[in-house]
C-alpha cells in the first residue's frame, strides 16, 4: 500500500510488534562505532559479538512496562537578541519494566552475590555502566537499532501480589561515552529494513555438466545463478589439477585450456562469493589432433 491522496500511509504507522533489550559489561577498551549497526546490517549480533560476548539479554519486559523513551534538560538559554536561543545539555533515559529474575537483572539492581550466593545489598541501584543494543520491530518489520552505554539510574520494584507478574520498573540514561561514537553520540541508531536487502545467492551452476578439450585448446563453461537476479554475482574458479587443465574466467564465462592429456577428468569448481554456493564439470583433456 501506498500513501492516500492526503499522504497518509497505514504502513507507516509506528506499531510496535516487540523489543529487546541486550546488555554486556562496559570495556572501555572496545569501541562502538556506526558500522556495526548500519542500515545494511541484516544481522547485527555478527557484528556486535566481540561487544557483547560476555552479555545477556534481559528477558521479558511486562507489557505495560514497555521501553518508554524521555528527554529532560534546563530550560534553553536565551539571548539579548530576539530569536535566539541555545539548548541546554539534555539527558537522555530509556525506562522499561523487566518481568524476569534473572543473573542480569540482579546485577543491574543489588549487585553480585558472594562465593556463597549471597547478595550484600547497600542499594537497589547499582553505580556500573553497560554496553545497551536495543532493538524495536514494528508492524512495517522495519527494525529500529540503538547501541550505546547505559547506566541504571531509576528503579522502582511492583508489589509482590500473588497470581500476579511483579517487575522491577528501571530507568536507563543513555551515557556520553568514549566508547560511543569517539564521545560524539549518546547513543547510535539505525534503521534496518528487510524489504531492501540484497537478494542473496541460492545456487550456482556450470554447463555443460561434462566435456572434452584437446592439449592445446579451450573449451567453454556457463555460470549461471538462482535465483538470477541474485545481487552478488562474483565467482571463484579452480581447476583440480593445473598441470593437466588450467582455468580463466570472463564474466559468467569459464574458459577450461587443454594442457596435458589426461587418464581421468579433471574437475572444475566454481565457488560464488556470496553464500559459498559450489558447482562442478569434468573436463577430459584429449591428445592433439
Amino acid at each position: 500500500m501506498t500513501a492516500d491522496a492526503q499522504g497518509n500511509d497505514l504502513e507507516k504507522v509506528k506499531y510496535v510488534v516487540t523489543s529487546k533489550i541486550k546488555l554486556a559489561p562496559y570495556d572501555p577498551s572496545k569501541a562502538l562505532v556506526a558500522a556495526m549497526i548500519a542500515a545494511g546490517v541484516k544481522d547485527p549480533f555478527t557484528t556486535l559479538a566481540d561487544i557483547f560476548a560476555d552479555g545477556s539479554f534481559v528477558g521479558l519486559i511486562t507489557s505495560d512496562g514497555a521501553p518508554q523513551d524521555a528527554r529532560d534538560s534546563d530550560d534553553a538559554i536565551e539571548f539579548h537578541q530576539p530569536g535566539y536561543s541555545l539548548n541546554a545539555d539534555p539527558s537522555l533515559t530509556l525506562a522499561f519494566t523487566v518481568a524476569e529474575d534473572n543473573d542480569l537483572t540482579r546485577e543491574l539492581t543489588i549487585g553480585k552475590p558472594d562465593a556463597n550466593g549471597v547478595y550484600h545489598v547497600k542499594d537497589t541501584i547499582q553505580d556500573t555502566k553497560w554496553f545497551a543494543y536495543q532493538e524495536t520491530v514494528y508492524k512495517s518489520n522495519i527494525v529500529r537499532r540503538r547501541l550505546g552505554v547505559i547506566q541504571i539510574t531509576g528503579n522502582e520494584p511492583a508489589q509482590d501480589t500473588r497470581g500476579e507478574v511483579s517487575g522491577l520498573a528501571l530507568t536507563a540514561q543513555w551515557q556520553i561515552d568514549s566508547t560511543v561514537d569517539a564521545g560524539n553520540s549518546r547513543y547510535l541508531q539505525s534503521y534496518y529494513d528487510p524489504a531492501n536487502e540484497p537478494v542473496a545467492v541460492e545456487a550456482i551452476s556450470l554447463t555443460p555438466a561434462t566435456a572434452d578439450v584437446k592439449v592445446d585448446a579451450d573449451v567453454e563453461f556457463t555460470v549461471a545463478f538462482t535465483p538470477t537476479d541474485a545481487a552478488d554475482q562474483t565467482y571463484t574458479v579452480e581447476s583440480s589439477d593445473t598441470d593437466k587443465a588450467t582455468v580463466t574466467k570472463d564474466g559468467l564465462k569459464v574458459t577450461v585450456h587443454g594442457v596435458t592429456e589426461t587418464t581421468a577428468p579433471v574437475t572444475v569448481t566454481v565457488t560464488s562469493t556470496d553464500g559459498a554456493k559450489t558447482a562442478a564439470a569434468q573436463v577430459n583433456v584429449l591428445p592433439k589432433a
